[in-house]
């Protein structure tokens, strides 16, 4: 069977290249005349996966980098491919990917290359002189210089397809961390692949390996667990761990950098308070081996909660919508923010079951106050305008609303 979501197609020789061809040791110089070939030829090449409309093959170009030639899909075509397809971006202007300044997130090659607040070399810089850059917000319309720790894990799970859920996955969701590395294998900090540098939960062996190179090269690394749960007979202030995590490390945290996270996620501390999954990311630097043991100190913490399930959310109404999709088997996708502003137009959700090429967007409106209300005021009046008065979804549970019918799925338009 070929995998359509690794087959290459030359036009010129009508010649098809697979997935093992490209990739396999013993073809590989074979491969990379292929391309040199056609990169002195001019030659566009094309990739054989279904794409976004099931339709068509897309265009790829071929690039040269010290000699070394590799595919990269045409500027801004990322979405125009199947979502399984290495080349598959998400559209920017449905997520907050489109909050960065130009080249801060670079994937015209099928792989992302980010520039994060704080770098890997624990000699650039010091963290209290860059740590604001983990937290800044930005001016409202203005792009945003840098990924903040929160913008990295939503980056990672956009990648690994984690905020995409269908009836046919959703029991196929777990061995998070191990797809977060996976995901973490086509993205670069700079010229450092990220999963050289990333320690996730549930995977000891390649934390630890992590952990040592990043001990060796002065290096910081950046890691990904569940916090432990909480305890209501200590101080908040004291409470900061990780569950399922390297039990070799003794960890101190840079100043106040905890008590800052839980102000800056208080949605996500409230859950965390009632028992509900909320997931860490933080940056750490080494700074002492001993023979049974590593130290460290955290130097940014981000907070994400997330369902049962592994889905994203930002309120407890969230929780619930997400909850009756999943038991309802609704296909569906929940729109990441990265570091957008505030100003910005995301759905809470996305069907993806219920007809039309966009999907319909589902709107949790849970909050009262008059700054809230002007935004709802915004975002009614855009569903209305773009998507019609009809082909849009919306819950207030303030008012006493139960949550209303889903719409109807259309089971030709289903992931």
């Amino acid at each position: 069977m070929v995998d359509n979501h690794r087959t290459i197609y030359n036009p010129s020789n009508q010649k098809t290249y697979s997935g093992g061809f490209q990739t396999e040791t013993n073809t590989r110089a074979s491969w990379q005349s292929v391309l040199k070939t056609a990169h002195v030829a001019g030659q566009r090449l094309q990739c054989l996966c279904r794409g976004a409309r099931g339709d068509g093959e897309r265009e790829l170009e071929v690039r040269n980098l010290e000699s070394i030639f590799f595919l990269a899909k045409k500027k801004l075509t990322g979405q125009e491919h199947d979502d399984e397809c290495r080349f598959y971006a998400p559209d920017r202007s449905k997520s907050g990917l489109g909050a960065y300044a130009e080249g801060v997130v670079d994937d015209d090659s099928g792989e992302f290359t980010i520039r994060v607040g704080m770098g890997l070399k624990m000699a650039d810089e010091t963290p209290a002189s860059s740590f604001h850059r983990q937290t800044e917000t930005g001016v409202p319309g203005s792009k945003v210089p840098r990924v903040t720790l929160l913008g990295l894990l939503h980056l990672l799970w956009e990648k690994s397809r984690l905020n995409h859920c269908a009836p046919a996955t959703v029991d196929l969701r777990g061995n998070v961390g191990f797809r977060l590395l996976k995901s973490a294998e086509r993205v670069f900090v700079g010229k450092v692949r990220l999963s050289e540098c990333l320690m996730v939960f549930s995977n000891t062996k390649a934390s630890k390996a992590v952990l040592e190179t990043s001990v060796k090269r002065q290096r910081r690394a950046f890691l990904v667990a569940p916090l432990s749960g909480w305890n209501s007979s200590r101080p908040e202030a004291e409470q900061f761990g990780l569950a399922d995590f390297l039990p070799q490390i003794e960890f101190t945290l840079l100043g106040d950098v905890w008590r800052q996270a839980l102000n800056r996620f208080p949605l996500a501390v409230s859950a965390w308070r009632n028992g509900h999954k909320v997931l860490a990311i933080a940056q750490f630097e080494p700074n002492l081996q001993t023979a049974s043991s590593y130290r460290g100190e955290i130097v940014g913490i981000a907070l994400m909660q997330i369902t049962d399930h592994w889905i994203s959310v930002e309120s407890s109404y969230e929780r619930e919508v997400a909850n009756a999709l999943v038991t309802a088997s609704r296909s569906f996708q929940k729109p990441l923010k990265f570091d957008a502003d505030l100003e910005e137009v995301f759905p809470d959700f996305v069907l993806r079951d219920a007809g039309g090429e966009r999907g319909t967007p589902m709107e949790v409106f849970g909050r009262s106050d008059l700054d809230y209300a002007a935004r709802k005021t915004v975002k009614e009046e855009y569903y209305n305008r773009v998507y019609g008065v009809s082909r849009w979804w919306k819950w207030e549970p303030l008012t006493g609303m139960e949550m209303p019918p889903f719409p109807a799925p259309d089971f030709e338009t289903g992931d």
